[in-house]
């Protein structure tokens, strides 16, 4: 078969953030529709603890198209030649499960995760939010900065970043907003199977019995099929909790493989999958 490998920068050059949120809205609308099949996600955990390895298949349908992503984070490779997440993503055809594609991961991840909280943004916030706070000063900064832009006339972006030198410790309890702000938001998640597994801003205060499964209004994909409510009024406080889904590391990277092929991007290799029916006749004989 022949596979196409895509790198970092021809992600970037091939993937625009306005298009991948037009792309992550459609996406987001066929899971709400029940067109995707979602496994969560499985980590392994190195005994060391140094560093875990993620995969994330997925089907989605339209456009009829199966995928996984395989990512490691190591967090002690910050300050280093590495990158602390590193990964692929798989892309294979839906007819004969032949596979198409393989993409750079880090790339695909820091637009799409973006391009998802700019669809959020532009579903919840409200019209004339323009003031920007942004939490911590690596990829994603830079890349949600691009998303709001995107969806939002900004006035004012302010940057808060922790002293480099004070790395950040793994643990399944970890979370990023605290008990008081989740109880008083409405809250909206990417998967609800997701927040009640994986998300420790919602377990910690769920166990803490400040909130109930109930206390989530809906996902993205129902307030934009209009099956869940958004803001209901101005001063509401809004909280969207993404997690990632396995197909919006498919359905980005469909579309950069279908442009990169239209396009001649990347190199193509021939790396099996078929038989050589003209071989057949003769092993059956020699079986």
């Amino acid at each position: 078969m022949a596979v196409r490998i895509v790198d970092e920068s021809q992600v970037h050059a091939l993937l625009d953030m306005r298009a991948c949120i037009e792309l992550m809205d459609a996406t987001l609308r066929t899971v709400a529709r029940g067109g995707a099949v979602l496994p969560l996600r499985t980590i392994l955990r190195l005994p060391d603890g140094c560093g875990v390895l993620a995969s994330m298949p997925s089907h989605l349908n339209p456009p009829d198209a199966i995928g996984l992503k395989a990512i490691t984070v190591f967090p002690g490779n910050q300050g280093s030649a590495f990158d602390s997440h590193q990964g692929v993503v798989l892309l294979f055809e839906a007819v004969h499960g032949s596979l198409v594609a393989i993409l750079d991961a880090s790339s695909i991840t820091a637009i799409r995760t973006a391009a998802v909280s700019g669809v959020a943004t532009r579903a919840l916030a409200n019209a004339n939010a323009g003031d920007l706070a942004i939490l911590g000063s690596g990829v994603q900064a830079a890349s949600h900065l691009d998303a709001m832009a995107a969806v939002r006339s900004l006035r004012r972006v302010r940057v808060f970043s922790r002293d480099p030198r004070n790395a950040a410790r793994f643990a399944a309890a970890a979370r990023e907003v605290d008990s008081d702000t989740i109880a008083a938001a409405r809250l909206y998640a990417d998967r609800r199977e997701s927040l009640f597994a994986e998300a420790g801003d919602f377990l910690i205060p769920r166990s803490e019995g400040r909130v109930t499964d109930a206390h989530l209004i809906g996902e993205l994909g129902e307030v934009l099929e209009g099956t869940a409510p958004a803001r209901e009024r101005p001063e509401d406080l809004t909280a969207f909790k993404s997690l990632g889904l396995a197909v919006e590391d498919l359905a980005a990277p469909q579309y950069v493989a279908t442009l990169a092929a239209e396009r001649a991007i990347g190199i193509v290799l021939e790396i099996g999958g078929k038989r050589d029916l003209a071989l057949e006749p003769q092993r059956a004989s020699r079986g």
